[in-house]
């Protein structure tokens, strides 16, 4: 069996965020784009507080893991579209794993920005 090569993981230089309401409960839902991870919780803050540590804890956990292939992975077209499209990009504090760091912005997507956009979870 030949000894498969393995892909050095680089991660990526900057995450995307966005942040929705949620009209049942109004509970605010944050995604992260770059690894199709969602939180919910009361208030933006606490979504975002909770997403950076879902992100980061998923990333190590691949790494420990040498699952560095899988470690990206994009959320669907259709929620880029809508962050892209957001009228208020924010930076945010960078994620720090190992020796590195990522940057992150977020997008708040209000109600009346996108009519179509179904806030998931």
């Amino acid at each position: 069996m030949k000894n498969a090569r393995r892909r050095a993981f680089r991660l990526p230089l900057m995450a995307a965020f966005m942040t929705c309401k949620r009209a049942k409960d109004g509970k605010t839902v944050a995604h992260s784009l770059d690894f199709d991870l969602v939180t919910v919780a009361d208030d933006e803050a606490r979504a975002f507080q909770k997403l950076r540590l879902a992100v980061k804890t998923y990333i190590e956990y691949g790494l420990s893991n040498n699952w560095v292939e899988d470690i990206v992975f994009p959320a669907p077209r259709d929620y880029w579209e809508y962050f892209l499209a957001a009228k208020s990009i924010q930076s945010m504090e960078p994620i720090q794993i190992e020796d590195d760091r990522m940057i992150v912005v977020r997008a708040t997507i209000a109600d009346n920005e996108h009519r179509q956009i179904s806030c998931p979870a």
